[in-house]
């Protein structure tokens, strides 16, 4: 029989959880693919007033910013090439 101290015991206990968690962040972060996912999700974010938006036209108009309304980015058109 394994005669194990309490204040080991409690040490043990305390540190495992701790250990498992710390083991599974570091995993997340490492094979997460965040930039898959916020393309996915297609938010943008404007970089003068930091509002976060849903961009509500398509790809081919210029990125507005709907609170400031500041122009974010200008997109070419293909129109007749």
């Amino acid at each position: 029989m394994i005669k194990v101290d309490f204040p080991i015991f409690v040490t043990l206990a305390l540190t495992l959880p701790l250990i498992v968690v710390f083991t599974k962040w570091m995993l997340y972060n490492l094979y997460n693919e965040k930039d898959l996912y916020h393309q996915r999700l297609k938010f943008d974010q404007c970089p003068f007033c930091l509002y976060i938006f849903h961009p509500l036209k398509g790809d081919e108009a210029d990125r507005i910013c709907p609170r400031c309304r500041s122009l974010i980015e200008v997109r070419e058109t293909r129109k007749g090439a």
